[in-house]
């Protein structure tokens, strides 16, 4: 009960958290699929491919929220503290089943619930998907760790538990050598419903990955990368950006920029020699018979393998890609507080002072790092401050202006950073969106245009093909414009939906020689003309 208590009051100020523009349009409020999760067929709720990786389960949870509640932010804040007591007694479960005493088990849950670093899942709405993930693998390690827990039954909903954690987050695919790790920890035997569950998480987590490569081709992304020197440097880095923030959580930020030069080559340096650090732990842990820390040292490291940057399927850090490393660590935590404990009363009284002082440390950085996460504004302005030679973390900024209504101050922002970093075009379709909001359409265009010129990337040219389709405005650059309206018009002639907007692709893109498109847009014309018709015909 002191464990439920402490963690709902340290996080109850969440509960006062609006949206912000850090993913939640796409994820929430701009998902088709949390208002129809078949909107897309079964295919497009699995695959979830406009969010570039596959989260069905998050995606039906928000739907199940948004039909209970709307658009509430308030019941969705209420959701992940929630979902986050829930893991921290699950944590504390876990340590139990593993050989730790109640005090110390439920010590070190309080410390995981209470520690600033859990904060982003919690206060944030799209971190409810590493809540949920946390949530399912915990739950399958407490049901596989169970007296039966190698039974058909129990194996079977284990793996569904598995099965439903990749689906909330694909980073769970850890499970796949965690599950095994907690086997071996056991001394079990691989019996033939072992060796089925280590298949079917093996194939799961493989397709998941599979699925986010394909999604991020879908939406025309970079995709998570290669691995190279430079990325390799800065995962480096963001290892050891990510183990100071458990010692020393500030500050505390929603995105964080990798440095350059020398910083940068101490920081990988420093990252490397913490997984150095922790492998050892881990191998002499199990070396001195304390297997259950060896374990969930190794399981720690295992969840994080996946968000750390060192494999080629993430890029940038993020405070909530602990989550669940912090939550399997509690078991090493509680069994150190244990032996702490056991070297006399003395002892024992300040191991229990010292875990309540950090207790309410933690409690009042939580507390301060919650209302960071109040609105889009509040989120951005310590990035800004931190970086303020970055167009990068200015460019935040602007964006939270724009989403909380307020076109004038947003386009102060972007102006400011177009006269400060000429050469910087991530920040002009929001600039263009600004002065569009504004009805300046013609500077608009001219920044659109611009935005072609400096950086022909896919998000660019669509930004402005699209623009020209949906605005009478002429254009200022031709060479831009009909490489603009040529990818634009290639995703119309498939995909358009509003003749008005097929149409003018159609008549700009003749007007530029490109006939066999123009052609395909009008066929498409005509079949939406068609369409028309009949359901004016049906009277529907």
């Amino acid at each position: 009960m002191l464990v439920i208590v402490a963690t709902a009051i340290a996080h109850l100020p969440a509960l006062g958290n609006g949206f912000t523009n850090w993913d939640d349009p796409g994820y929430l409020l701009d998902n088709r699929l949390t208002v129809h999760p078949l909107a897309d067929g079964v295919t497009g709720l699995v695959t979830t491919r406009s969010l570039a990786y596959p989260v069905p389960v998050t995606v039906l949870a928000y739907a199940a929220e948004r039909a209970a509640f709307g658009l509430s932010p308030f019941a969705f804040h209420l959701v992940s503290l929630a979902l986050h007591v829930l893991c921290v007694l699950l944590a504390a479960a876990l340590a139990r089943r593993l050989g730790a005493r109640p005090w110390p088990a439920a010590g070190a849950a309080l410390l995981f619930g209470l520690h600033p670093v859990v904060v982003e899942p919690v206060a944030w709405v799209v971190g409810q998907k590493d809540l949920l993930a946390a949530c399912f693998v915990l739950l399958a390690l407490l049901v596989r760790s169970d007296a039966r827990g190698q039974r058909a039954g129990a194996t079977a909903l284990a793996f569904v538990l598995c099965l439903a954690a990749i689906g909330a987050k694909p980073s769970a695919v850890a499970a796949v050598a965690i599950v095994p790790a907690l086997d071996l920890l056991l001394a079990r035997r691989i019996d033939r419903s072992g060796a089925i569950l280590y298949s079917g998480l093996a194939v799961a987590g493989a397709l998941s990955i599979a699925l986010g490569l394909v999604g991020h081709g879908f939406i025309g992304g970079e995709g998570p990368g290669r691995l190279g020197a430079r990325s390799l440097t800065e995962a480096l880095w963001a290892v050891w950006l990510q183990a100071r923030h458990v010692v020393w959580p500030d500050p505390l930020l929603a995105r964080y920029f990798a440095p350059t030069g020398l910083a940068l080559l101490a920081g990988a340096a420093a990252g490397a020699l913490v997984i150095a650090a922790l492998v050892g732990a881990a191998v002499a842990s199990w070396r001195r018979g304390h297997r259950e820390v060896a374990f969930s040292l190794a399981a720690g490291l295992l969840a994080y393998a996946p968000v750390s940057g060192l494999v080629p399927l993430s890029r940038g850090p993020a405070d909530s890609y602990l989550y669940l490393p912090l939550a399997l660590a509690v078991v090493a935590a509680a069994r150190g507080l244990g032996r702490l404990a056991d070297d006399g009363e003395r002892a024992s009284r300040l191991t229990a002072v010292a875990t309540a002082l950090a207790a309410l440390a933690f409690t009042f950085a939580s507390s301060r790092q919650t209302d960071v996460w109040h609105n889009a504004r509040t989120l951005w302005d310590p990035v800004a401050s931190h970086y303020p030679d970055d167009p990068r973390a200015l460019m935040r900024v602007g964006d939270a202006h724009l989403f909380m209504n307020d076109p004038g101050a947003a386009l102060e922002e972007y102006e400011a950073i177009r006269r400060r970093y000429p050469g910087f075009a991530a920040s002009l379709p929001a600039h263009a969106a600004t002065l569009q909001a504004l009805g300046r359409n013609r500077g608009a265009e001219a920044i659109l245009a611009h935005a072609v010129r400096l950086d022909r990337t896919r998000d660019s040219l669509e930004a402005y093909g699209f623009f020209l389709a949906t605005h009478e405005v002429p254009a200022s650059d031709e060479a831009a414009a009909r490489a603009s309206l040529v990818t634009v018009g290639e995703l119309l002639a498939t995909r358009g939906k509003r003749a008005a907007t097929v149409g003018r692709a159609a008549r700009l893109l003749r007007g530029y020689g490109e006939t066999d498109l123009a052609s395909a847009l009008e066929r498409r014309l005509a079949e939406l003309e068609r369409r028309e018709r009949g359901r004016g015909a049906t009277g529907h």
